[in-house]
């Protein structure tokens, strides 16, 4: 039963998807009351209601074994799938755009630095405390925002910190360093 349901609920998709393509180059109204009428999530909502969320779980549960049948059988192609929205459109990692964008807060005095990771592996932060040193390796993190807890300057003193960063996509540098950012201490 779960499968001529679900079945039922793909063509009845399929038929809808069809239609909207075949009448693609006429004005459509655009309104949200439109657009909740005729839109898969209405359906779904309207679905889930019908069954109840355990039916509907069940169901749900039941199509991941007709979608695997459907990919696996031997006339499958990627097509079907496409048409069958079992598949997406690949967009493809190109890692050497990637460029960290920076910014920093100040958490009890010590800077923290604010990143995003998205899908790179890790992230190289440097920092230059103005010691004459120059840019130091300050960590590699795989998580987020990054604090750096190096002792503050003396009382009385101050001091600029910079930081700047680059991504790291399966342990190897990747993309542009990040633009210098600072902090005065």
């Amino acid at each position: 039963m779960y499968v001529s349901v679900i079945t039922h609920y793909i063509h009845f998709y399929l038929s809808q998807f069809r239609k909207s393509r075949s009448e693609s180059s006429h004005k459509h109204e655009t309104s949200p009351a439109y657009w909740m009428k005729n839109s898969v999530v209405w359906y779904s909502q309207i679905l889930t209601e019908w069954l109840g969320i355990k039916r509907f779980n069940q169901y749900v549960t039941a199509s991941a074994g007709l979608l695997a049948r459907i990919k696996t059988n031997k006339n499958y192609t990627a097509a079907i799938g496409q048409d069958l929205w079992l598949i997406g459109t690949h967009t493809p990692i190109d890692p050497t755009t990637w460029k960290p964008v920076l910014s920093i807060q100040n958490n009890a005095g010590h800077p923290t630095v604010i990143w995003t990771k998205g899908d790179a592996t890790a992230i190289e932060i440097w920092v230059d405390r103005g010691d004459e040193a120059g840019f130091v390796l300050l960590t590699m993190n795989t998580e987020p925002n990054t604090a750096d807890g190096s002792p503050l300057p003396p009382n009385g003193t101050s001091a600029v910190w910079k930081y700047k960063a680059i991504y790291h996509y399966h342990d190897t540098q990747v993309g542009q360093w990040s633009d210098v950012i600072s902090m005065h201490g």
